[in-house]
């Protein structure tokens, strides 16, 4: 018996002309709002800051519109907010995808509830 399921894979992003919106920015908004921090949200990541205040700021300036407010460190310490636009982007973004997971889901439990039935998958392809 297999132990092994088949299970719906599907990736989501809002395109607005060239920029792109997906799991990559919507995961690096996410971190800076939880760390407040731009380093940190980069380094989860594993993405350099550079990389990460690059895609930031090229997605502002596509959209018009600012996602975050960074303050420069120093004595006093620094920090970055997410913007109201930025919070709102992340709760519309992840609402969206939590509703695209769960019609996948339902289409898929629709069309291949049954697909337990099958064996094993090959281990190597036969032609």
């Amino acid at each position: 018996m297999s132990t092994k399921a088949l299970m719906p894979g599907f990736r989501v992003w809002l395109k607005y002309g060239d920029v792109v919106i997906g799991e990559g920015l919507y995961e690096l908004l996410e971190g800076i709002g939880a760390s407040g921090s731009i380093s940190q949200a980069a380094a989860r990541m594993k993405m350099s800051y550079r990389q990460a205040w690059d895609k930031i700021r090229r997605t502002e300036k596509r959209i018009g519109v600012c996602l975050i407010s960074a303050k420069a460190g120093g004595r006093m310490g620094g920090g970055t907010h997410l913007t109201p636009e930025g919070e709102d982007l992340l709760r519309r973004y992840g609402r969206f995808r939590s509703e695209v997971a769960a019609s996948v889901n339902q289409s898929f439990q629709k069309n291949f509830h049954d697909m337990s039935l099958w064996g094993d998958p090959p281990t190597s392809a036969q032609g």
